[in-house]
């Protein structure tokens, strides 16, 4: 089986990274009739908050007639589906809209309406309105332990709610992990999710997708694979990146990144490695495990000393009733307190929606809101600029799987 990646020179424009020429962008973009028809549906786009291969996505409002005055700030993923490939329409597409349209999570995002006019496809979904984890990394620095572990709970519980549907991401990275107003994680981005049903019997995953600095060895290899088992690994890079402000492997060249994966040849940065308890190293040399059959299950994840000990934070339970109503996508607002030493501010979600449980979160106070991303935007060197030895690759489709 030949598995095959696009490098991603330093050099080469955002524009080009994205694979976007000046036809597709034009073909892409919003027209005068096509908001004509949305404002009719309440619906208006505003400034663009980023741009993929064949999609852009937006900042958008959503106003109910029935509420007068009352809007809904959403992200509006446009797709041309005359750009776009076919593969991409006839697979990839349909398995997204499918899966954003079934899920229903506190730490998932929420589609709110999917809309068709001709050729283009608006998907408006929950917005986050602090960026993506990536951003906030680059922004902040490494994420305190406190606030990691809590991130890193609300990521498990995302996960095990899409695994214990059969649902795979296939593409867990910092650049998916979402941040609300009151500071709670979203997951985002389902264009490579699929159904998976593990067992014997059932084939593996062929399909190569996501980015080579999450990617768990049996993929650098291309090996058939347990997409399950590489979500597991990728959410171990993103706690890594979390702690630590750079990337555990240099993936520079597939060959280094797949030897240092299994040699676990990976180290914290001098100055953080003193700020970890041992609990979390232990933890993460766990997570780090290049078999995937060895890899913690997501129980085990959450029963982790790291979780069970020392923590003065309730994380709340590990499965969350599946009956829930769809909450308000309205945002709500969280009251802050000073906390002393830590240097930090501690949120506390005031939601009181039973679909969303209460999150004690410690923020920088230097953290302020950027806009958040919602949509299929592909990894560039310029979204990874002050995270340490990072990569610059990724990953071609080229399977059926």
């Amino acid at each position: 089986m030949r598995i095959s990646f696009l490098l991603i020179p330093r050099t080469i424009s955002h524009r080009k990274i994205l694979g976007m020429s000046n036809s597709t962008i034009a073909s892409v973009s919003r027209k005068d009739s096509d908001e004509d028809i949305l404002k009719k549906r309440g619906y208006t786009l505003g400034k663009l908050l980023g741009e993929g291969s064949y999609a852009k996505v937006y900042l958008a409002e959503f106003a109910e007639s029935k509420s007068e005055g009352k809007k809904q700030k959403l992200a509006c993923k446009l797709i041309n589906a005359g750009t776009a490939p076919k593969d991409f329409l006839k697979k990839f597409f349909p398995r997204e809209v499918d899966i954003m349209s079934r899920v229903n999570h506190p730490y998932l995002v929420r589609v709110h309406s999917i809309l068709q006019r001709r050729q283009k496809y608006f998907l408006f979904m929950q917005y986050a309105e602090n960026g993506d984890l990536l951003d906030f990394i680059r922004t902040n620095g490494a994420v305190v332990e406190r606030q990691a572990r809590v991130w890193f709970s609300q990521i498990i519980r995302g996960v095990k709610y899409m695994h214990d549907k059969n649902i795979s991401h296939r593409d867990l990275k910092c650049e998916n992990i979402l941040l609300t107003a009151a500071y709670n994680v979203k997951i985002s981005d389902f264009g490579f999710a699929r159904y998976y049903y593990s067992g014997d019997g059932n084939p593996k995953s062929e399909t190569f997708c996501g980015s080579v600095s999450y990617a768990p060895p049996e993929i650098i290899r291309g090996s058939a694979y347990d997409p399950m088992l590489s979500d597991i690994w990728s959410m171990a890079i993103i706690l890594f990146i979390m702690l630590n402000k750079s990337m555990p492997f240099d993936d520079q060249t597939l060959k280094k990144l797949y030897e240092a994966q299994m040699s676990r040849a990976w180290k914290f940065r001098s100055k953080m490695k003193d700020k970890l308890s041992q609990e979390v190293k232990t933890f993460l040399y766990n997570l780090l495990e290049p078999v995937a059959e060895r890899r913690l299950t997501l129980e085990e994840m959450y029963n982790d000393p790291w979780f069970t000990t020392g923590s003065q934070t309730n994380l709340g339970p590990l499965n969350i009733p599946d009956n829930l109503p769809r909450a308000s996508m309205f945002p709500r607002t969280a009251s802050a307190r000073n906390i002393g030493t830590d240097g930090g501010i501690l949120i506390t979600n005031t939601e009181t929606s039973t679909h969303h449980l209460p999150a004690h979160v410690l923020v920088p106070q230097s953290s302020g809101s950027r806009a958040g991303m919602t949509g299929e935007i592909k990894l560039s060197k310029s979204r990874k600029a002050g995270i340490v030895d990072e990569g610059v690759s990724s990953v071609n489709i080229h399977d059926k799987k």
